[in-house]
């Protein structure tokens, strides 16, 4: 017989791993019980601060995840080197919380750190602190990037707030460059509410600019004479939209809504003349609803129409809002389509697509354009896990959607599923049977942002096999909200359902996934 050669006994071992590598996936074991009281006693010891203790107690878990989990904690009470957090993002880039340990691992970043070092810690994100920002740009600097330096300081100075020993750092490195800036600084940290770095800014602007910041922190903070200071500010400066914002913000909390109208209305004019339009949008739904229901329905389609938005969620319940008050009480329905139309462009979620499609139905109906109607119902009806898109359906002669019947897949088959071997479901079931069901949540959450609608429903039944019901139940509405029907989670059967109670068991169950969402730790404020 011909002996076997290194080429042949390579041969073979490579059949063998093809060979395995066939074989149907079997279900591997996942952390239970007896890993969650080590896990519950690590992140005991781990909130002590005993992040040594913590950490020996984690890795006699005999899981990588464990370890990680007490040093993911460690992280977000940013007791770590700046190192650390580099390296914990990039080995897992996928765990909850991520821009929280970006910010705390910022902060730790030494003035000595290697400026190589540091640009590769942003990886191209913008800085989120004012350490950061300097240690940035510091670094930019040092490479010899002045150019890209130099942007990234002044972008700070003009959006974000910042210690005032940053901003002492920025200046003494970057003043000449920041000079032309100061004004944009004071007028962001003033729309932002931020008092402190508003009146640090307020030194190194015009007395035009001072008058005008004084004004309006004293009309923020409702301060005794606020008055005097608008009638101090300058008539170059008095049509600030700032100070419009604040005034009318003022009223607002002194309970003087017609004179915020009013005013709101004076400043609907354009953009520019609201300067922040997103700032304005809540109170301007408030009142144009208040206006509705006093009767005046043309008064309350101006506030609600003119609110200069161009997306977002404002925008989205502001153009809905305008085409309820074109089509109901004004009477135009050709008026109605085009902000029911801009509200579908807007939205994402199934309940504001059904929504969307079942009011664009309707005004197609009331102007008469029969086809037009039954195509925006047959689109509302694509989504009848909300209450529009059954409307939608029912007004449109449709039948029900079969899949709200929903599918339960085999018990036990998410063991054979891909993500269950995931370090997000390990880290999230040794969180669970720690006792630690919001950040289980996390983690499952995480996990499922990566998943298909078929592992959706498979990650629903590892939650409710499990006993993660409040995960469940968030998995579940989290599905719904991207149109996925997995009904076992979204409406799981707990052991409550088993207790002998005065009430019937599903009024129980409806009851406490109402007000706490099966989340344990949650108490009545009653």
């Amino acid at each position: 017989m011909r002996p076997l050669t290194e080429l042949s006994a390579r041969a073979i071992l490579l059949m063998l791993v093809a060979a395995v590598c066939l074989l149907p996936v079997v279900a591997t074991a996942q952390p239970g019980a007896a890993e969650g009281e080590r896990m519950r006693a690590a992140l005991e010891a781990a909130r002590k601060g005993n992040w040594a203790d913590a950490a020996a107690q984690a890795r006699r878990i005999g899981l990588a995840e464990a370890v990680d989990i007490v040093e993911w904690q460690r992280l977000r009470d940013g007791v770590a080197d700046w190192r650390a957090y580099a390296d914990f993002v990039a080995r897992r880039p996928d765990w909850p919380g991520l821009a929280l340990l970006r910010r705390r691992g910022e902060a730790a970043i030494p003035a000595e750190a290697d400026p190589a070092q540091v640009v590769a810690f942003f990886g191209g994100n913008q800085p989120a602190t004012g350490t950061g920002v300097v240690r940035l740009a510091s670094a930019y600097a040092a490479l010899g990037r002045r150019g890209d330096a130099e942007a990234e300081a002044v972008r700070a100075w003009r959006t974000l707030a910042m210690a005032e020993g940053d901003e002492a750092r920025l200046l003494e490195r970057w003043g000449k460059v920041l000079a032309s800036h100061h004004e944009a600084r004071l007028d962001a940290m003033l729309w932002q509410g931020e008092a402190a770095s508003a009146g640090r800014a307020e030194g190194r602007v015009s007395e035009g600019w001072r008058k005008l910041a004084a004004a309006r922190i004293a009309l923020r903070a409702q301060a005794d004479g606020v008055d005097a200071r608008i009638a101090a500010v300058p008539a170059a400066l008095a049509s600030d939209p700032g100070l419009a914002y604040e005034r009318f913000l003022w009223r607002i909390r002194k309970g003087r809504d017609a004179d915020a109208e009013a005013l709101l209305r004076e400043r609907s004019t354009s953009a520019a003349a609201l300067g922040r339009p997103e700032a304005w949008a809540g109170q301007r739904r408030r009142l144009a609803r208040a206006v509705m229901r006093e009767g005046d329905a043309a008064r309350a389609y101006e506030v609600a129409s003119r609110h200069f938005l161009v997306s977002g969620s404002d925008f989205a319940d502001l153009e809905w809002l305008s085409g309820y008050l074109a089509l109901g009480p004004l009477k135009r329905p050709d008026l109605a389509v085009q902000h029911f139309t801009r509200f579908r462009a807007a939205v994402e979620t199934p309940i504001s697509l059904g929504r969307a499609g079942y009011w664009l139905g309707r005004a197609e109906e009331a102007r008469g354009d029969r086809a037009a109607a039954q195509a925006g119902y047959a689109f509302g009806a694509r989504y009848q896990t909300s209450f529009y898109g059954q409307l939608a359906a029912e007004r449109g002669g449709l039948p029900p959607d079969p899949a709200l019947a929903g599918k339960t897949p085999p018990p036990g088959e998410w063991r054979r599923a891909a993500f269950a071997r995931a370090p997000l479901a390990t880290a999230g079931l040794l969180l669970h049977h720690a006792g630690e069901a919001r950040l289980a949540r996390l983690f499952f959450e995480a996990l499922a942002d990566a998943l298909s609608p078929a592992d959706l429903a498979l990650l629903g039944e590892m939650l409710t096999e499990t006993g993660a019901w409040h995960s469940a139940v968030m998995l579940g509405k989290r599905a719904a909200q991207t149109g996925a029907e997995i009904v076992r989670p979204y409406y799981p059967v707990t052991p409550l359902a088993k207790l002998d109670l005065a009430a019937p068991s599903d009024l129980v169950l409806a009851i406490a996934r109402r007000e706490s969402e099966f989340d344990p730790s949650v108490v009545s404020g009653a």
